[in-house]
């Protein structure tokens, strides 16, 4: 269950008591609550801390997007989902290349390097120059805005940075 506290402009003491109390509550039914909307550094957090710190099924994320986020994912692995659903080899595996002829993915394979990334790791930003072209191997890539919001999900098989191909091979104006 999702607590978006955005909009609470004040909490009392005896409040988080309150809530607190329901959530121990929904903990006994073994539904997870997820909070957010309330920035840990705020007043608001140490109060809800005070009462809710010992819960084993409070979980808490600044943006509601993120939470949401996290909510569905637990929804996919609870009945034995996982967000990489395969993992793609061979370039002739990606959607994006399909029609090339043999010749043309082994000159493809030729200039491309593969990389691994760290979990978190930034790969591209807005506002970077467009060089690369990506086709995602295996695991998932979150695109984000700059305050965390989450535009899409890619998972394997899919490309992205398609862009610096038609930026890098447009005719001169």
């Amino acid at each position: 269950m999702i607590f978006d506290l955005r909009r609470v402009t004040s909490l009392t003491r005896a409040g988080a008591r309150l809530v607190a109390e329901e959530f121990r509550e929904l903990a006994a039914h073994h539904v997870t609550v997820v909070l957010s909307g309330v920035k840990r550094d705020s007043r608001e957090w140490k109060i809800i801390r005070e009462w809710a710190g010992s819960l084993s099924n409070v979980r808490d994320f600044y943006l509601l997007d993120t939470a949401i986020e996290w909510a569905e994912d637990q929804i996919v692995y609870r009945y034995g989902g996982a967000i990489d659903f395969h993992e793609t080899t061979e370039l002739s595996e990606q959607p994006l290349l399909a029609g090339l002829t043999a010749e043309e993915m082994t000159d493809l394979a030729s200039i491309g390097t593969v990389k691994h990334y760290r979990r978190g790791e930034k790969i591209v930003s807005a506002g970077d120059t467009a060089t690369s072209l990506f086709f995602l191997r295996s695991g998932a890539v979150h695109v984000t805005l700059p305050d965390g919001i989450r535009l899409a999900t890619l998972t394997a098989g899919m490309a992205f940075g398609e862009m610096a191909l038609i930026e890098s091979t447009a005719p001169p104006t």
